[in-house]
């Protein structure tokens, strides 16, 4: 039996997944008029039920009517400038982390599709597949004695990424104007290509032809981080996956990412996470 397995009802923390369904507990995460840096990191997936919301999402006016679903990715701003007296929101919420021992990832076309276009309308039939997710992940996250609650609860949440993915996966992509969203686009298209092995702005500098100094600025006026923080969370996230779904040893995975020593992966990793890698592979693991 494993440390998981050990844990009382399977206990799942709210900064893992959660499923909230007051229009009050919304409004306290995003009070009306004010600007909120949402530094979540994972996934935000909310139904409207009833009445209607003016959204800002990185400065960019959106309606959110009844019907219509809204999707917020990591380190947006987000402002809610007005909504409708009976308006219903069921929203979930659950880290990256959480999903890290599944084989689905987020594509990053998917992503940016969602940055790009927060609030859509699903059609009569995708919307009911969500809305009984909804509900199915509710009853899960419920169960505080079901032993295999945790393990349901992530099979739930890959076939909810998947069905929203699917209504994103052929949305066009609109180039963005400013310059700094321009460098922000391909310095994630070089990044996801290539963060294993490079890890030094400076090469990202030069693919885009630009210098260090100008990316640095371009990325942390984009996304409010630099691209340093980026190409660690990238590294930090796949070493998750790795560790949690892949027999690979310690060793082999700090070479498939570039560090030149286990121990050197294990000093980031302490220092990203707190935790030791082979922690993470313990409570990672399922059946042992």
């Amino acid at each position: 039996m494993n440390e998981r397995q050990r844990e009382p009802g399977n206990a799942i923390l709210p900064a893992e997944c959660s499923l909230m369904e007051e229009t009050a507990a919304f409004e306290a995460l995003f009070p009306c008029g004010r600007t909120v840096h949402d530094s979540f990191d994972g996934l935000r997936i909310a139904l409207c039920t009833e009445g209607a919301m003016r959204i800002e999402v990185d400065g960019i006016g959106h309606e959110l009517e009844r019907g219509q679903l809204l999707c917020l990715t990591p380190s947006r701003r987000i402002r809610v400038e007005s909504h409708t007296a009976e308006l219903r929101l069921r929203m979930l919420s659950f880290s990256f982390d959480f999903l890290a021992g599944q084989p689905f990832l987020l594509r990053a076309s998917v992503s940016e599709a969602m940055e790009q276009s927060p609030c859509i309308a699903p059609d009569r039939q995708a919307w009911r597949s969500l809305s009984e997710l909804f509900d199915f992940l509710r009853m899960q996250l419920a169960r505080d004695g079901f032993p295999s609650r945790r393990e349901v609860v992530e099979a739930l949440l890959f076939v909810l990424v998947a069905e929203t993915s699917h209504l994103y996966a052929d949305r066009p992509l609109r180039r963005r104007g400013a310059r700094c969203e321009q460098i922000a686009d391909g310095f994630f298209a070089l990044l996801h290509r290539n963060f294993r092995q490079q890890h030094s702005p400076k090469f990202y500098a030069a693919e885009l032809c630009i210098t260090e100094k100008y990316l640095i600025r371009a990325i942390s006026r984009a996304t409010e981080h630099t691209p340093g923080y980026w190409i660690a969370n990238f590294r930090l996230r796949e070493a998750n996956v790795l560790l949690r779904s892949t027999d690979l040893s310690v060793t082999e995975i700090a070479e498939l990412l570039g560090f030149g020593s286990p121990s050197l992966f294990a000093r980031f990793f302490r220092r990203m996470t707190g935790s030791a890698p082979l922690s993470v592979r313990r409570t990672g693991r399922k059946g042992e």
